[in-house]
Order: C-alpha cells, then structure tokens, then sequence
C-alpha cells in the first residue's frame, strides 16, 4: 500500500478549508501538513486525528493493494482499436461482481492444460496456430468442411473449461472480453453483440485465454496470434477454398450475392470469409461493407437469442446449452444466493422474473440429485 497525500489536498479543497485550519484542527504546524501532501506519513495518533477531521479512514489515505484475485488483461477492440483505461476498468468492475462466486468455487475445473503447453511461452508459428486451430475445431464437434457457427463456438470454450458469463457493457464494439477470478478463465459477452459478429470475437477471446502469461498485457504480437488463431477456427481452408471457386469469374453484384446466400446458411459475416479469400488471393477485391451491415440486419443479438421468450425454463434451457460451467458453478451455490443477487449475476432485472428461474434452477438442482441417488 502507498501513502496517497495529494488525496488531502483535494479532501481540503472539497471542504473549503485552507492548510492552515487543517494543521489547527490537528495541532500539528502548517508545514507538517505540507510535508504529508509531499508524501511523508504522519506518525499514528496523526494519522488517525488527519483522518478523522477530513472524513476518512486511514486506509482511505492510501492505494489499495491490487486485487491479483481477478485480472483483466489489457488488449484491443474490433480491428485495431486500443482498448482505454476506463473500459478496463468498467471490465475490472464487472468481473469483480462475480468474485464470491467463483471463490467459493476454488475446486472448479481449469482450463486444459494440454492448450497452454502447445502454445508455451513463445509466440507460436503459422503451422502450429493452424494445427491448433484443427484442433479446436475437433473439439468442438463440428464437421470440418464447415465454417463454425456461435453454438459450436459455446461448446468449443466449454470443452476447454473456459467460464462464458452474458451481460450487457453498454459499450459498441466491445463484444467480449477475457477475464480470469482466482484461477478460473472467463469470457465475459456483451448481450448486444449480434450473433454473426460474436463468433470471431469468441474465439479471439479463447485465444487470450490460452495465451494468458498471468494477467499480463497483451502484446500486438499476442492479438496478431488471436486473430489469426480465431479466422483458422472459425473457417477451415476447404470451405475459403470452395467459396472462392464459387464466386471467380462473376461479378462483384453476383458475388456478393452468392457470398451472402453462403452467410445466411452457415451464419457468418461477408467481411470475415472476404478476408480469408484475401489470404488465397491477395489481389481479390470486393467492397462488402454495405451488404454486410445489411445482412446483420437479419440475425438476433445474443441477447435477443437468451430472452426471445419469458418462459423461465426455455431461458435456462439455453444458458444450460451455451455455458454449462457457468450454470452448474450458480446451481452448486443456488442456496446462498438471494432472488436478488441471482437476478444481479444472470442480469435478469429487465427480462425474466428472478424467482421464476429461481424456481426453475432449484427444480433441475432436485432433479440432479434423485437422478444421482
């Protein structure tokens, strides 16, 4: 912990105070004060009187020790844009309402070790980010000419023992983000992400996950990995290579329309097959920015997906399917946790009744239990 002395001055300017009447108050000299705000401790029985007159505790006159129980790594936005101090924060912020949670879940699963150890210390080469990727894919469970789709993206994270935690950040472009709280590996996915636009985001998100070197920054190296690592899980070269054979030779209208039937099928964006294409033939062309934004037009955000409906049980139903580690952490705790910090945790205040999934969740607990004896 650091002495915090300028904090006095803003405390002495927040009360209309002058040096002088602080030291009075205290019985201290004017200079004494003075030496405090430069950064000189005072002695206990000051400290404790310093406080007192200005409102605060002792502790409040120092930095906090840094919370090393959650960490959220610093890396960028969509594209090449940083990410700010203050949307670190906000995330910090957000990742620490869940820290009870995880912390009476210390004996939880890890993410798989075999992960960490392939990627290792050093950045990876092309070959290994795409045998990984390969990987992946494998274990999500789909089939591998296809490209993937955010369902398959969900299993994918829960199979590696990755926690998926859905809340709205009130930020655009801020799709998802990593966190880790007293071990456990965390993405955090922001509600109004549109569905087509979660899944790349998803699977960057993985890769910091997997390239975690505890809790530090994220280097332009390690997102240059993540990207990469994300567009060779999300499309497999026979599907880029198939698209691009369909789409040669015709126009940029025919091929945007061809492109787009291909994207309604499997559920993807035109940019990011676009810039696979690009991969095979750096030469291809093709402004598909309009109908992209277009298309998108067409596909609920992941929140519209939780709560297309207000039925409890169908909602729990899809938290079930899509973040399973995260479910069976809230049911083992389901007896400790208020109707209202259930609601706080599944950000239920505006959609879903907290004592109706409350109800639901506590049914499915019973029902594991009977099913186990």
């Amino acid at each position: 912990m650091g002495w915090e002395g300028l904090k006095i001055k803003m405390l002495i300017k927040d009360r209309g105070w002058t040096l002088q009447r602080l030291a009075t108050k205290i019985g201290v000299s004017r200079q004494s004060v003075t030496d405090w705000i430069n950064g000189q401790i005072p002695k206990g029985h000051h400290l404790i009187s310093l406080s007192q007159c200005l409102g605060v505790t002792p502790a409040d006159l120092f930095t906090p020790k840094p919370d090393d129980s959650i960490s959220v790594p610093a890396h960028r936005k969509r594209g090449s844009a940083k990410i700010k101090p203050a949307t670190t924060a906000e995330a910090f912020k957000l990742a620490k309402e869940y820290k009870s949670l995880f912390f009476n879940d210390a004996a939880g699963a890890r993410l798989t070790d075999v992960w960490k150890l392939e990627l290792g210390e050093a950045t990876p080469d092309p070959l290994s980010i795409k045998s990984i990727a390969q990987e992946l894919r494998s274990e999500s469970g789909i089939s591998p000419d296809n490209p993937m789709n955010y369902r398959y993206v969900f299993k994918m994270l829960d199979k590696l023992g990755l926690v998926v935690i859905f809340r709205n950040f009130h930020e655009p472009k801020t799709y998802a983000f990593y966190s880790k709280i007293y071990g456990r590996h965390v993405i955090f996915v922001n509600t109004d992400t549109n569905i087509m636009d979660l899944i790349f985001a998803l699977l960057h998100e993985a890769g910091h996950a997997l390239l975690d070197r505890n809790g530090e920054t994220f280097s332009d190296e390690d997102e240059s990995v993540c990207d990469h690592l994300a567009g060779y899980v999300q499309f497999p070269d026979s599907y880029v290579d198939d698209t691009y054979e369909s789409i040669k030779g015709l126009t940029p209208g025919e091929q945007i329309n061809k492109l787009k039937y291909r994207c309604r099928k499997y559920g993807h964006s035109l940019h990011g097959v676009v810039t696979k294409i690009k991969g095979i033939n750096p030469v291809f062309d093709l402004s598909v920015h309009g109908a992209d934004t277009n298309l998108k037009k067409e596909f609920p955000s992941m929140g519209q997906v939780l709560f297309e409906t207000s039925d409890a049980r169908e909602y729990v139903d899809k938290l079930f399917n899509f973040t399973p580690s995260f479910m069976k952490i809230i049911i083992s705790q389901l007896d400790t946790l208020s109707y209202k910090k259930l609601a706080e945790l599944l950000e239920l205040e505006s959609t879903l009744d907290a004592l109706e999934v409350h109800e639901e969740l506590t049914r499915r607990k019973k029902a594991g239990r009977d099913n186990i004896c």
